[in-house]
């Protein structure tokens, strides 16, 4: 049987190593469209859920079977994803910016390329805003939690939150009636 979202935690916890591939298949979608609203490039989003899912997988491994029975898999994996994205622009403000020169070439346009580009303009639009007002939108808008479960992420009480979400969407209006001005 395959576990559900509902079902995930007791499948973590009677079975780490058959339970986590299940988790990755349920949350990855939805990891990487949060996720890629939080950093700037395609690549920069897909190598920080990979280190969500090992970060995942090394936390979940020390823990006793009861501890993962009763875990709320959604707020803790966003908790990890949010950690992991402010680590990485922290670690990458101290890094020299590496700039590739590809002259005279072009990137082939596969499938997913309309995607990405509607991710791109998104990520940008949101990079705008100062650091806990977009992880308050992506993780409200994007990802769908509850705000309750944001202030959790967050370690912000629910009023900030709340805040955070309406000075950011305030802000993205003003930034689209620009845009479209």
């Amino acid at each position: 049987m395959t576990p559900t979202r509902d079902t995930l935690a007791a499948c973590l916890a009677a079975d780490l190593d058959r339970g986590f591939p299940h988790l990755v298949t349920l949350y990855q979608r939805e990891l990487f469209s949060g996720i890629r609203s939080m950093v700037d490039t395609h690549l920069d989003a897909e190598d920080t859920m990979q280190d969500v899912f090992l970060r995942a997988y090394r936390s979940l491994s020390g823990w006793e079977e009861e501890r993962r029975a009763s875990l709320a898999v959604r707020p803790w994996l966003w908790t990890i994803a949010t950690n992991t994205c402010r680590n990485r622009a922290r670690t990458k403000k101290r890094r020299p910016t590496e700039v590739e020169l590809l002259i005279g070439v072009q990137d082939p346009i596969d499938e997913g390329s309309h995607e990405d580009f509607a991710l791109d303009e998104w990520a940008t639009r949101l990079s705008f805003l100062n650091g806990p007002t977009r992880v308050a939108i992506v993780l409200r808008h994007v990802v769908g939690l509850r705000i309750d479960e944001i202030a959790g992420v967050l370690g912000r009480p629910e009023g900030t939150v709340k805040a955070d979400i309406h000075r950011g969407l305030k802000r993205l209006r003003t930034l689209l009636e620009e845009v479209s001005a």
